[in-house]
């Protein structure tokens, strides 16, 4: 039972910490930018640069815990192999695991997550605000769909190494899981823009214009949520129909009651959101 939690912890690690590094090119390009763009310029350069600065430390925390997360991961399934091997954990086991589906696919992330380092570690502060109100020279269109597509493949590992890429239709399972998790990432990286990051621009001033900001990121942000929330319901519902078998499944497979978690935290959210749309908002 305990390795169980172990694993749904680290998987939960993962998707949150690459969610973030996928969702955040969306959120930057549909919601920050354009919201950062249509203030006027005076007085919003310090708050600018705190929600940059935060925005570096951010992606640098994503990129260490992703790391972490899969490297312990991988020390959880050997431990796993290990034991239908004679032995303790040892050589066996863990080229046991390197030599899976899972341990390859897991492996490949240490140079994605290389790659997005050196992408983005000291660029994101001085480069993913640029030219949104200020006269510094906006990012290049590549640096965008570079990070997009580093962050992609970081996705999708999660995608080929669980249970969609044991499903059948194989195709049908690992299309509609990698879209439930980049609907699921933009969703995740708006909230938390949008609720802990996004305020630090007025911490120290402006916060007597903070609606300035804050209005056309929250109307932004609420039209890419419902695409998003909308997304997630329906490839939700198409993987439980690949891979909950039996409604007992629900509760008698590690999957299930994963599916079971996820679902119930999903309702949570959405009614949540709901509320503070339709009776706080105004």
């Amino acid at each position: 039972m305990m390795r169980e939690v172990s694993l749904v912890l680290v998987r939960f690690s993962v998707f949150a910490s690459a969610g973030l590094l996928f969702g955040l090119v969306p959120v930057s390009l549909l919601v920050l930018r354009p919201a950062f763009a249509g203030l006027r310029s005076e007085g919003w350069a310090e708050g600018r640069a705190r929600v940059a600065s935060r925005l570096e430390r951010l992606v640098r925390a994503a990129l260490l815990a992703t790391a972490v997360a899969t490297a312990i991961g991988l020390l959880l399934q050997a431990i796993l192999v290990s034991e239908f091997l004679p032995g303790d954990i040892g050589s066996s086991s863990i080229s046991s695991v390197f030599g899976s589906t899972f341990g390859r696919w897991h492996l490949l992330r240490f140079p994605v997550l290389a790659g997005l380092a050196v992408l983005l570690i000291g660029r994101v502060q001085g480069s993913l605000l640029a030219g949104t109100g200020d006269s510094a020279r906006s990012p290049a269109p590549a640096w965008w769909v570079l990070w997009g597509l580093f962050a992609f493949v970081l996705l999708a590992t999660s995608t080929l190494s669980g249970h969609a890429a044991v499903a059948r239709p194989r195709g049908v399972a690992v299309v509609n899981d990698v879209v439930h998790l980049i609907a699921g990432s933009t969703w995740f990286a708006g909230i938390v823009v949008v609720g802990a990051v996004l305020p630090d621009a007025w911490s120290r001033d402006n916060g007597d214009r903070a609606l300035d900001l804050l209005a056309p990121a929250v109307v932004r942000f609420s039209l890419v949520a419902l695409v998003a929330i909308f997304v997630l319901a329906a490839t939700g519902v198409v993987n439980g129909f690949l891979n909950i078998a039996t409604i007992n499944d629900l509760y008698d497979s590690g999957y299930g009651r994963s599916l079971a978690l996820k679902v119930l935290l999903f309702l949570g959210i959405v009614t949540s959101g709901g509320v503070n749309h339709f009776f706080l908002r105004d």
